[in-house]
């Protein structure tokens, strides 16, 4: 999976902004990625329930895509962090050493 891959699928649903961050971990012997991303303002609702209409299509096209299923968790307006620079959009939280 490539931050390439989140932001192409990003850019098909109109619904989100272009901004996301990525949190990959390991549990239990199998990878597993947290993928923040925001709606825009206008759309925005705390009532999850109401996201799960621009979260699903979403998860689906990811899936579909890097064969992956993501924990997708929609955040406030402006709730990841903006860079002036080049963006950071990975934390690789995965501990090989053991």
């Amino acid at each position: 999976m490539f931050p390439s891959q989140i932001e192409a699928c990003l850019t098909e649903f109109p619904a989100f902004q272009p901004y996301y961050f990525i949190t990959v971990d390991r549990k239990n012997n199998e990878d597993s990625f947290d993928l923040d991303v925001e709606l825009r303002a206008e759309l925005y609702t705390p009532d999850v329930k109401k996201q799960m209409e621009y979260v699903k299509p979403l998860f689906s096209q990811i899936v579909s895509m890097v064969g992956i299923k993501p924990n997708i968790r929609v955040l406030e307006p402006y709730g990841i962090e903006r860079s002036m620079g080049k963006a950071k959009h990975v934390l690789d939280k995965r501990d090989f050493s053991k």
